[in-house]
């Protein structure tokens, strides 16, 4: 019964001495302890400062380095060397003065800036909290638009993935959180919040936080914090999977008898993207004046700029798409504005697709992100290397082609290895 009792008065005590412990709110607390050195663990300790304050806490290295057992953390008093217990003291002093006047001239509270202005910096009184950084770097994504180094594309997605952040940093942070208050720990929670609570895919999700730490690159260069907090993160992307259509589905649909005159102008069109691998914002907008001729080998080819970022798409006009632009040689659009494919709203034409695809008995749903796949599988299946793919479809660069749109087929794989002579079995 006495253990019990004696248990029980114990754990009370242990309650109340941690809540006496506890550090109170806007009071920022400064400590100092040793730390053992890499060089002479066993020798010499370096001397660290930790500043907290509202649950934040922030080591600095002080630079002052003595023997293990020479310093009192309470006097800050360094055995038989004055001028460091001197300068310990002095820090210290400075913190708090630092820390004083920020409170009484109402400016934020934040530990990076009181250890940068107690070791002689300038204190920038304009320094933007996350919200004001936010926005000042898509001022500058918006002043580079009007120069031409960005599409307006960029422009609405940036503003976009910064909607995301202030959510994010609203929700954890506050409104008025500062730069300094985001972590490392903020790529992975970040991430998460995006996948979970809003239900973006791994790769979207993955793209913002991608952003996230362009914003914070702009907040390092315009020395309003000394890091990057998400500096480690690297960026994951899952390979998409899709529906893409094999030459005897686009045979199938080339063929198939449609008597209604709309439907057959989006099969048209459709068709036009799964040869041409044109996305629906190109689509649009093409015309007789981006049909080019190559000098060297006087074929025929598209070339124009991708709106979504600005890479030039380079196609060549294969047999199959240069008869359906031929079919609209005389539609009054091509007539008065040169359009190569007349076409409706993209909301519209989804809607028309998925019909085409009912009349048919198709299973596969169709989309212009369906054709482009098909284009690039069906010109990787025919021998075209990655690179004119990639090419043909404006990438930057092969990986997206590869990680995006290009799908192996079987067939391909097969036929490569007959190419070098290497007998494959054939099914009885």
């Amino acid at each position: 019964m006495s253990k019990v009792h004696k248990s029980h008065l114990t754990n009370h005590v242990r309650i109340a001495e941690r809540n006496k412990s506890k550090a109170q709110r806007n009071t920022l607390y400064v400590s100092f302890w040793e730390r053992k050195s890499e060089v002479k663990a066993k020798i010499e300790v370096s001397i660290v400062m930790k500043l907290t304050y509202n649950g934040k806490v922030k080591n600095y290295a002080t630079g002052v380095i003595c023997k293990r057992g020479n310093f009192d953390k309470t006097t800050l008093k360094v055995t038989n060397n004055p001028v460091a217990t001197l300068m310990l003291q002095d820090l210290r002093n400075k913190i708090n003065a630092t820390y004083a006047e920020l409170r009484l001239t109402g400016r934020p509270i934040n530990l990076e800036i009181i250890w940068q202005v107690s070791n002689g910096q300038i204190l920038n009184a304009n320094i933007p909290n996350v919200f004001g950084c936010l926005t000042l770097f898509l001022e500058q994504i918006q002043a580079q638009y009007k120069t031409g180094e960005f599409t307006f594309a960029v422009v609405e997605k940036v503003t976009t993935w910064n909607e995301r952040i202030k959510a994010y940093v609203g929700k954890h942070y506050g409104n008025s959180a500062h730069l300094d208050d985001i972590t490392p720990a903020d790529a992975k929670r970040f991430l998460l919040y995006l996948k979970t609570e809003h239900e973006f895919s791994h790769n979207y999700a993955a793209g913002v936080v991608q952003h996230f730490k362009r914003v914070l690159n702009y907040a390092v260069e315009n020395e309003w914090i000394t890091r990057n907090p998400l500096m480690n993160y690297r960026r994951k992307l899952d390979k998409i999977k899709g529906e893409i259509l094999t030459e005897s589905e686009m045979d199938a649909i080339r063929s198939f008898e449609i008597f209604a005159p709309t439907l057959d102008h989006i099969r048209q069109a459709f068709l036009l993207q799964c040869y041409t691998g044109l996305s629906y914002a190109e689509l649009v907008r093409v015309t007789t004046n981006d049909i080019l001729r190559d000098d060297v080998t006087g074929m025929e080819y598209i070339k124009i700029d991708r709106q979504k970022t600005g890479v030039p798409s380079i196609v060549p006009l294969n047999v199959e798409a240069q008869n359906i632009i031929d079919r609209f040689k005389d539609h009054p659009q091509r007539l008065k504005k040169g359009l190569l494919m007349p076409i409706v709203s993209n909301q519209k034409y989804n809607i028309y697709l998925k019909q085409l695809a009912g009349v048919m008995g198709t299973k596969k749903r169709l989309t212009s992100h369906v054709a482009r796949r098909t284009a690039a599988t069906y010109y990787l299946t025919k021998g075209v290397p990655m690179e004119s793919v990639s090419a043909m479809l404006g990438h930057t660069n092969t990986v997206t082609t590869q990680r995006s749109y290009a799908i192996t087929r079987s067939e391909r794989v097969i036929k490569d290895f007959m190419k070098n002579n290497i007998e494959v079995s054939k099914a009885q």
